[in-house]
């Protein structure tokens, strides 16, 4: 608390009174410096003061331990001291490296214990278990801080994260009421958060809460004669927003332009109604237990589908035919549905648009708003891999986190390029450096109040473009 108070003064009177050096403090810029404010300053009941006035010498500014705590306000929820001392005595790769290696329990199995344990307090306090309900978002909030409290997996959970605001699927919508199925998708992005993209692609488009949220869950072929067709909807968002972006790149990021320099679609309205036929189909895997005969087949309620068991071919729902996708490609006639959104993926998965978009929106959910195209390029080269396996979640975060923009202080210069911290950021970080120590030892918390306030909770965007549209940075 000591050096917070002096980093405070120090940092507000460089600004303004510093001859010397007027960029940053440290690395040497220091010298010479001498800092005053209008009062000595003291925490109430502290024998210790913060003097009025003083030359820097240096004292209490380890350089290691800032570049520490930058890192890993970057690459966690946040973490105190002592952490920050314990990874400043080795190089970040190798921690994020022994970060790879640790397991992470499952969101969907701890949401549904947790609602196990809720009913059994709420029954024990006198009230009939028929008037509990769940699980729900709020059994799956309760399972995301139980998780994210005093865990060891700090990284796995923070590219969950960072994943969960670019494929969305959100609980402020009809998905509330399954808590298992919000787990058990988070479960998705956070077990392949290490893995490969191709793979969290497969795994997101085939997900129950996927296919209620986007609408291609019972999405079924075309049948003319009645005026009905595919299902649109996750067709145009995982182009537009998960894959390959509104227009084509280069790999730095930047905008590919036509003769009359206009920037160029990378698909239009023909090519969303040939994907819709290829997300057709798909359907429950398995049912919930129900009193009503309901069984697994296509076209039953979501509300009766098994939320943690990913969507299985219904081959007669599944529009036949070839598909003709982006850049000529396409897909034929005559193989099952499956093999369909197999090939589809493969094509999204391998686009030259994947790598930039993905990188930048990566970079920006992690380190910083408005990324160099230098640094999208970098980190591009990652995802594309010269060693031949694209996609590959390592590379690309540790070619995020290591990069130079990401690690040297003379980008703090620079007003642009740094990165406003989203309140829910904030609020998870203030949690972990408190003693959260209670009574029963659970760190069950729905942030009802923070969210009313804020509108922002995990999995809980307001729509598919996330808490903020994905072109958006602070000026």
């Amino acid at each position: 608390m000591k050096k917070a108070i002096l980093y405070f003064f120090l940092l507000t009177s460089i600004i303004a009174h510093s001859q010397e050096y007027t960029d940053y403090l440290g690395a040497g810029h220091s010298n010479g410096i001498t800092v005053t404010s209008s009062s000595e300053q003291s925490r109430p009941n502290w024998n210790e003061f913060a003097d009025d006035e003083n030359t820097i010498n240096g004292k209490g500014l380890d350089a290691r331990l800032l570049e520490t705590s930058r890192f890993l306000a970057q690459a966690t929820f946040g973490t105190d001291l002592s952490y920050i001392k314990l990874v400043a005595e080795n190089p970040f790769e190798d921690w994020i490296d022994a970060q790879f290696d640790l397991n992470s329990p499952s969101m969907g199995a701890l949401t549904s214990s947790i609602y196990d344990q809720a009913l059994d307090m709420f029954v024990a306090n006198g009230s009939n278990a028929d008037d509990y309900f769940g699980p729900s978002a709020v059994h799956f909030q309760y399972a995301w801080w139980e998780s994210n409290i005093g865990n060891d997996d700090l990284l796995r959970q923070r590219i969950a994260l960072a994943l969960s605001e670019i494929i969305v699927i959100s609980w402020d919508s009809a998905l509330n009421d399954y808590g298992v199925g919000l787990g058990d998708y988070y479960d998705v992005l956070k077990d392949n958060a290490f893995g490969n993209f191709r793979d969290l692609l497969l795994g997101i488009t085939l997900h129950p809460m996927m296919g209620g949220y986007l609408s291609h869950y019972n999405n079924p072929r075309s049948f003319p004669n009645t005026n009905i067709h595919p299902d649109e909807n996750f067709a145009r968002e995982v182009m537009q927003l998960f894959t390959i972006g509104l227009h084509q790149l280069n790999q730095d990021g930047s905008y590919i332009l036509d003769e009359s320099g206009e920037r160029i679609p990378t698909y239009d309205n023909n090519d969303i109604k040939e994907f819709a036929k290829i997300f057709t189909g798909l359907g429950p895997a398995a049912v919930i237990e129900n009193s009503y005969g309901v069984v697994a087949e296509f076209g039953i309620e979501f509300y009766f589908a098994q939320k943690d068991l990913p969507m299985i071919m219904y081959e007669p729902w599944h529009e036949s035919g070839e598909k003709r996708l982006l850049n000529g490609y396409v897909v034929p006639s005559g193989q099952s549905g499956m093999k369909d959104i197999e090939d589809t993926i493969d094509h999204l998965f391998n686009h030259p648009n994947m790598a930039p978009f993905i990188a930048k929106r990566l970079i920006q959910q992690l380190v910083k708003s408005n990324p160099t195209p230098a640094y999208i390029s970098r980190v591009s080269a990652a995802f594309n891999n010269t060693k031949g396996i694209r996609g590959d979640m390592r590379a690309v975060i540790k070619a995020i986190l290591l990069d130079d923009e990401a690690r040297s202080c003379s980008w703090i210069n620079n007003p642009s390029q740094g990165k406003l911290i989203e309140p829910m950021i904030r609020y998870f970080n203030v949690t972990r450096q408190i003693d959260l120590d209670n009574q029963n030892g659970l760190n069950w918390n729905v942030g009802f109040n923070f969210y009313n306030a804020t509108k922002q909770a995990p999995l809980a965007a307001p729509h598919v473009f996330n808490f903020f549209p994905p072109n958006y940075v602070p000026n």
